[in-house]
């Protein structure tokens, strides 16, 4: 925290002397005009201005702090991003506690499915200005460049979506991925066990404080179902989507390659 530095600390014992006589000079009764005829010294007027003004800063400081918390989020710091200007925020309940009801994104594989999940990550890279990365503060070592300038980037919730999406083809291997060879097995669990600590850090970046409960909503089960009415502040998921697809790439772009002897300077 930044401490204002009041000129006058520098200033010679003299002056200070002055200042004092100056002060005591023009501390003298003054006549308010009200019903009261009341006689205020300007000592007293300064000290009600003072106060009045210290209240208003305190006051201030309270409104921009959450005082339910002990460690309030803070609004300062985070990196820039150029999206982070565009996302709007709304109350949100939803919960996917019921194992029976789909989205368009869940349950069992379909064509239809599969065209949601291509909508849902077609805004996955977009290109970006050396500004905005420089902003962002990311390394230009060895940094991957697009045919025709700039730099293919994508946000954070692609990445994590992806994440989501691979895990799905995951589930459903059989039908995405047939006979894996020993390679390629290993391969796809070194890229899952990454996915699944990627998403291991966002979920407890964000802490959910959304309530659970438990039901039972079967006698014969063996343990109550998971409920939840509790109302989240989230991102509006159309202001990130509308702000991706405005600056979207191929989700194959053409990306320079550089020789060995580039990257190795």
């Amino acid at each position: 925290m930044n401490h204002y530095e009041d000129p006058s600390r520098s200033a010679s014992l003299s002056d200070d002397e002055e200042s004092q006589r100056l002060i005591e000079k023009h501390d003298q009764p003054v006549k308010l005009h009200s019903r009261g005829s009341s006689i205020v010294t300007c000592k007293r007027v300064y000290m009600v201005l003072l106060h009045g003004i210290v209240l208003i800063l305190v006051v201030t400081l309270c409104m921009g702090i959450d005082s339910k918390g002990p460690n309030p989020r803070p609004t300062k710091g985070a990196s820039w991003s150029p999206v982070r200007e565009h996302i709007e925020h709304e109350l949100n309940a939803g919960h996917a506690t019921d194992h029976h009801k789909y989205s368009q994104y869940s349950g069992w594989p379909s064509p239809k499915q599969d065209e949601a999940w291509d909508d849902l990550m077609r805004p996955v890279y977009f290109n970006a200005t050396r500004d905005e990365l420089e902003k962002a503060g990311e390394s230009f070592e060895n940094i991957a460049e697009l045919e025709g300038g700039g730099y293919p980037a994508s946000l954070g919730v692609y990445h994590e979506l992806h994440c989501l999406r691979q895990l799905r083809f995951w589930l459903w291997k059989d039908r995405y991925y047939g006979d894996l060879t020993e390679a390629q097995d290993d391969y796809f669990h070194g890229h899952l066990d990454h996915c699944i600590e990627t998403l291991r850090l966002t979920i407890m970046c964000n802490g959910n404080p959304a309530v659970y409960s438990f039901y039972w909503d079967d006698p014969a089960a063996d343990h109550p179902a998971t409920q939840s009415n509790s109302e989240n502040v989230c991102a509006k998921w159309e202001s990130i989507e509308n702000w991706g697809y405005e600056r979207r790439i191929s989700t194959d772009p053409d990306i320079v390659r550089p020789s060995m002897d580039e990257m190795m300077q």
